[in-house]
């Protein structure tokens, strides 16, 4: 069995602070493989994932408890 590169996966709940995090952690965030992020920014989600999309593949899961644009949980795969 092979072992997963380090750093493989970080899971972020941020409450509302993804684009300070994206602004000031992009470089570290494309070095792990995967990333999970749930987001409930108040702007477009569309950002955080175009920033994300630099290094990732990301694929959007809309919250099912509060449907809204702005909530859900992003699942990124570096490509």
């Amino acid at each position: 069995m092979g072992y997963l590169e380090e750093p493989y996966m970080i899971k972020l709940d941020c409450k509302g602070c993804e684009q300070e995090i994206l602004d000031k952690s992009l470089d570290h965030l494309r070095k792990f493989q995967a990333i999970l992020m749930e987001y409930t920014y108040y702007g477009d989600y569309k950002w955080v994932m175009d920033r994300l999309r630099e290094t990732h593949r990301c694929t959007r899961y809309p919250d099912r408890l509060f449907p809204s644009p702005k909530m859900g949980v992003l699942v990124c795969l570096k490509v």
